[in-house]
């Protein structure tokens, strides 16, 4: 595989981007890469932690926050392109996946069928069930370290597969859960 460009430094805008299909791959090269560092760091900016705060408390606490989710997507659209191939995936994180991918694709079809709101509210409610279920089981299987990236992971997914954008992807927790609600 090519060398993963840097996206502080470039690459050019008609670069095309690497690509990986292997999870762990990708996940691997995400925390070595200069994104995940830089933000990890900043993260850290003006915050007072307590001198006894290890570095692994303080990767978790990084990792299991929007700061996280949104460097990972960066990486995914600036520096190494994720391509989703189930087979490379743990049997369990394979078929919660699988369950994820049909349930955005089935509130899709029916948004666009007619159904009512209430309907397509429920079928966001299981949507976001099966999310966290795959993000869930990506944490067991040892794909990913924290929820939050389990989520980004399986976001990616949907990338991937033309169900999601990374400008979606890319949203804040509060503003969707705002939306969902009707507070924006």
């Amino acid at each position: 595989m090519s060398e993963i460009p840097d996206p502080l430094t470039g690459p050019s805008t008609e670069q095309v981007n690497p690509s990986t299909d292997n999870p762990r791959e990708f996940m691997d090269k995400f925390y070595e890469s200069n994104i995940y560092l830089k933000a990890k760091q900043d993260f850290f900016i003006d915050k007072t932690l307590p001198d006894d705060v290890t570095d692994k408390e303080k990767q978790e606490a990084f990792e299991q926050s929007e700061d996280a989710k949104f460097a990972m997507v960066d990486f995914a659209r600036k520096a190494l392109t994720f391509k989703y191939n189930p087979d490379l995936f743990p049997a369990p994180s394979a078929h919660a996946l699988s369950t994820y991918i049909e349930s955005v694709k089935d509130m899709m079809k029916m948004s666009r069928s007619g159904v009512s709101s209430t309907e397509i509210e429920s079928l966001d409610s299981l949507r976001s069930i099966y999310h966290n279920t795959a993000a869930q089981t990506l944490v067991e299987d040892k794909v990913v370290r924290s929820i939050k990236l389990g989520r980004s992971l399986a976001r990616l997914v949907l990338v991937d597969k033309g169900l999601d954008t990374f400008e979606n992807a890319t949203k804040k927790d509060i503003d969707q859960i705002k939306r969902k609600f009707g507070a924006v």
